[in-house]
């Protein structure tokens, strides 16, 4: 079972309207290909990035020129501050337009669910970065409140990927079809949304 809990859900009502091309920054595996997949069988127009074809995050700037196109844009592919980077040029230059930005953070950057008994310093590295993420997000969205920009944070816990393989290996993993449902959730919702974090149920 799983527990989804809604944060901050803002009663101003927004207009219905399809916006159906969408931007997948990180698609071919974990939570970018569940959403990527979902929404490529529905018939929508979506196009993914990822370093599969030839889109680095470690080069922020080369995405820039490809988000002006889209209405919906995944923010999934994480390199240290380079979700952060991305979000902020979003912010920065398209404050104005009306486009929904969903950024996958992740539990580990809060105060509740940081695992002190991981000593790797990788997995420090990632908490700090997901830490200032979502501070940052938590910022904006209220400047935003009456703005066309609409920002998501979708804040999963352990998903069941890659990078958790071998850690956590006796406790309930998401799958990332489940955390996709969140960013449905959050693409196809006619209110803001400010957090949806989502955890399994014990």
């Amino acid at each position: 079972m799983m527990l989804l809990i809604v944060q901050g859900i803002c009663v101003t009502y927004m207009k219905e309207e399809k916006l159906d091309k969408i931007l997948v920054i990180g698609h071919t595996k974990g939570i970018g290909k569940a959403v990527y997949d979902y929404y490529n069988k529905k018939g929508h127009t979506v196009k993914g990035l990822s370093r599969s074809n030839g889109f680095n995050l470690c080069d922020p700037k080369k995405f820039y020129r490809h988000i002006f196109a889209y209405d919906w844009i995944i923010l999934n592919a994480f390199y240290y501050d380079s979700q952060y980077k991305l979000l902020k040029h979003i912010v920065d230059k398209y404050e104005n337009k009306k486009k929904k930005i969903i950024v996958i953070t992740s539990t580990s950057g809060t105060d509740i669910c940081f695992d002190k008994t991981i000593e790797a310093d990788s997995y420090k590295e990632y908490s700090r970065h997901k830490r200032k993420l979502i501070k940052y997000i938590e910022k904006i969205q209220q400047r935003l409140v009456d703005k066309p920009l609409q920002i998501f944070d979708v804040c999963p816990d352990i998903v069941d990927t890659q990078m958790s393989k071998g850690l956590w290996v006796n406790a309930k993993k998401l799958k990332p079809i489940e955390v996709s449902k969140a960013v449905q959730f959050c693409l196809e919702s006619k209110f803001n949304v400010n957090r949806i974090v989502i955890q399994k149920k014990c």
